[in-house]
């Protein structure tokens, strides 16, 4: 199986967004995705897959640690910042002077043997702290009701994934090519590059090496991989996603995977795992509650300040949360999810008004799993977060969340839905 990094390029509809309203638009584009990672797999069905997997470092607000409110210091919030800085980083402070530049954009703490800068950039989306000693700290700036929030965000790391099915592909060939030229920040040549084609709308490729060949390169590796398993299968069909992943856990516990270009606002926070005990059968029930940044409506964008006013009344938050069952076999073969109100089967992301399987919802089997028969697979379908074990928007990108990393972008917990509800306050009773 092929580990080694290459680039990835599809060709699909660009999307628009006006007003808060999602849409695809009839144009088509090809993006390209670099230090990719490939792995094969086979459908119960005996469909070849690729599978094609990328991560980028970020922090995460959220899930780190607020510092200060700038323009509390020098003020109100200065034994916040000096209590962080002692805790946090070993910087003590203790009785330092703190000042702030004329143009209000730099924070100066100092005594006599050391001294903090805390600087704001990029159009206040961020701040850098250095200490007189060399190091440096990138900082998370939040915009909140008019004042700016400090935070030191917490280190994540963000993982994307894209399968598609195959039948076709093309031998290696070297082309002049320019990378990323929808993004003229990133943009990349005009140079060669060694590539081959999948299909009518995927490419793998490396830019060529001066005085190399193209027979020992990745690409070309990754070629003859593919090309071998379409001639001779050796890939067992299975549901299980086969993932190279250092950290396992033996609890229940669900991957989610949900569509990347959903960036506006509706991410998931938090993954609850509330287990029962075991049935006399064996049989183990996992309630698991979903906590999403929001719920931005696409279709009906128009209505969605009304909809938001209306959930801060009633629930006494703008979070959205859904929650579903995992019912667990003592043998793990015939395990079962139910969605109560928010199954989704074939509708699109665009849609939000999706709330698929009455309340008191059948069993669905698990269509996949990741790695063991422990982690069944959840996709989030819809804009309102309507869910399902299968996917309905196979030519999207998708966040993979795998929620026991040690640095998952998302929470993991184990509190019951009505433990997560007990923690908002609705305004209004209805």
């Amino acid at each position: 199986m092929n580990s080694k990094e290459v680039w990835f390029s599809h060709r699909e509809k660009k999307w628009d967004v006006k007003n808060g309203k999602f849409n695809w638009t009839d144009t088509k584009d090809i993006w390209d995705w670099d230090c990719c990672t490939v792995r094969l797999a086979r459908t119960p069905k005996n469909e070849l897959i690729v599978v094609v997997r990328s991560k980028t470092d970020t922090r995460s607000t959220y899930l780190g640690r607020y510092m200060f409110t700038w323009s509390r210091v020098p003020g109100a919030d200065n034994s916040s910042l000096l209590s962080y800085l002692k805790d946090d980083l070993d910087i003590s402070l203790d009785g330092a002077k703190i000042l702030k530049s004329d143009d209000e954009n730099t924070i100066s703490i100092s005594d006599s043997e050391k001294s903090v800068e805390i600087k704001l950039e990029k159009e206040y989306e961020s701040a850098l702290l250095k200490v007189s000693d060399g190091r440096t700290y990138t900082l998370q700036v939040k915009k909140e009701n008019g004042t700016l929030k400090i935070y030191m965000g917490k280190p994540v790391e963000l993982r994307f994934m894209f399968g598609f099915g195959i039948c076709k592909i093309s031998e290696p060939r070297v082309e002049c090519y320019i990378a990323q030229k929808n993004k003229p920040e990133k943009r990349e040549g005009p140079k060669k590059r060694w590539v081959f084609q999948l299909e009518n709308d995927y490419w793998f490729w490396e830019w060529a090496k001066e005085g190399g060949d193209i027979k020992s390169s990745n690409t070309y590796g990754l070629y003859e991989l593919i090309n071998r398993e379409m001639s001779s299968p050796s890939i067992e069909s299975d549901n299980i996603f086969d993932v190279e992943l250092d950290e396992k856990d033996d609890r229940i516990i669900p991957v989610i995977y949900m569509p990347a270009v959903d960036t506006l606002g509706n991410f998931l926070r938090e993954v609850h795992c509330a287990e029962k005990p075991p049935t006399d059968n064996g049989s183990v029930e996992v309630e698991v509650s979903l906590v999403f940044n929001n719920e931005l409506l696409r279709r009906h964008s128009l209505v969605h300040k009304i909809y938001e006013v209306i959930r801060r009344l009633r629930y006494g938050r703008t979070r959205d949360i859904e929650t579903f069952k995992i019912i667990a076999r003592k043998d793990f073969k015939d395990n079962a999810l139910i969605f109560e109100d928010i199954y989704s089967d074939y509708y699109q992301l665009e849609e939000d008004t999706i709330h698929g399987d009455p309340h008191k919802a059948p069993e669905r089997g698990v269509r996949y799993y990741f790695i063991d028969y422990r982690h069944p697979v959840i996709f989030i379908n819809t804009s309102n977060h309507a869910m399902a074990g299968h996917d309905t928007n196979h030519h999207i990108w998708k966040w993979e969340y795998i929620p026991w990393l040690e640095h998952a972008p998302v929470k993991l917990d184990c509190k019951t839905r009505e433990e997560i509800d007990k923690e908002y306050k609705p305004i209004i009773k209805f």
